[in-house]
C-alpha cells in the first residue's frame, strides 16, 4: 500500500501568503532605493556636485524639519508679528510722511515771516 501525500491547506496558504510578504518587502526595498528626489538627481547625478554638499543638505533638512516639529509654537508666534509688522508698515509710513511734510510747511512758513 502506497500512502498518499496529503498537504494540508493552512500550510499551502501559510507558504504562499510569506512567499508574497518577502516580495513586497523586497520590492519596497528596490523602489524605495530607485526613487530618488528630482533635485538630487539633478544636482548630484547630472551635474555631478560633491557627496560632501549632499550629506550636508540632508542634515540641515534633516535638524530644520526636527526644529520645526520641536518649536510649531514659536514658529507661529514669530510669523504673526512679522504679517502683523507687514501689514501695518504702509500706515506707519505714511504717516511719517505727513508728519514730515507739516514739519517743512511748518519751517517754511516760520521763514517767511522772518
Amino acid at each position: 500500500m502506497s500512502k498518499k501525500e496529503t498537504t494540508n491547506p493552512k500550510e499551502v496558504r501559510n507558504q504562499n501568503y510569506e512567499a508574497k510578504k518577502m516580495n513586497t518587502s523586497e520590492n519596497f526595498k528596490k523602489k524605495k532605493d530607485k526613487d530618488l528626489p528630482w533635485w538630487v538627481e539633478l544636482l548630484f547625478v547630472q551635474i555631478g556636485l560633491p557627496d560632501k554638499l549632499l550629506i550636508k543638505i540632508l542634515k540641515a533638512q534633516k535638524t530644520s524639519k526636527e526644529f520645526i516639529k520641536n518649536e510649531n509654537k514659536s514658529i507661529i508666534i514669530f510669523l504673526f508679528v512679522i504679517t502683523t509688522l507687514a501689514y501695518f508698515y504702509p500706515v506707519i509710513k505714511h504717516a511719517k510722511n505727513k508728519l514730515d511734510c507739516e514739519a517743512i510747511a511748518k519751517n517754511y512758513i516760520i521763514k517767511i515771516k522772518i
